[in-house]
């Protein structure tokens, strides 16, 4: 029979290895593969006219850059769906994702592989047109 230090030495060694599988499960499923995250915000027009940010980003990698939705811009009068993208500042070439915050918000807005790191990118971001008032304010994290 254990004497009651090993029972707790053993009790705890499971429940630690337990815990870093379900850690580590958890972490698998629900974060990108890329470890740089920002937040990032904006305001859009609730007639659903696309608006370019001016502030320029860098990528990091030559993996996906993906942008989780916190916060949505709609109305019960249009819709929830949020579109935001990229606008690649050396060509003019543009990349975008349509999330839906809670039900859909994960969204690749430059795919891997299509450019080196550095490529210098602007953000932009339109909603679903509004026939009333809007929620037109939109946030979230985007990884890259």
């Amino acid at each position: 029979m254990r004497s009651t230090g090993e029972k707790n030495r053993s009790f705890l060694w499971r429940s630690v290895a337990s815990g870093a599988v379900a850690a580590a499960l958890v972490a698998g499923s629900v974060l990108p593969a890329n470890a740089a995250t920002t937040t990032v915000s904006g305001e859009v027009n609730c007639t659903g006219s696309w608006v370019n940010y001016s502030t320029e980003r860098r990528t990091t990698s030559t993996g996906p850059t993906q942008l989780y939705l916190t916060n949505g811009a709609g109305s019960q009068w249009g819709g929830w769906q949020t579109t935001v993208g990229t606008k690649i500042t050396a060509t003019g070439g543009t990349h975008q994702a349509t999330m839906v915050t809670g039900a859909a918000p994960w969204g690749t807005i430059i795919p891997s592989g299509a450019y080196v790191v550095n490529t210098r990118f602007t953000m932009r971001a339109h909603m679903q047109p509004s026939s009333g008032a809007c929620d037109n304010t939109w946030g979230g994290d985007l990884h890259y």
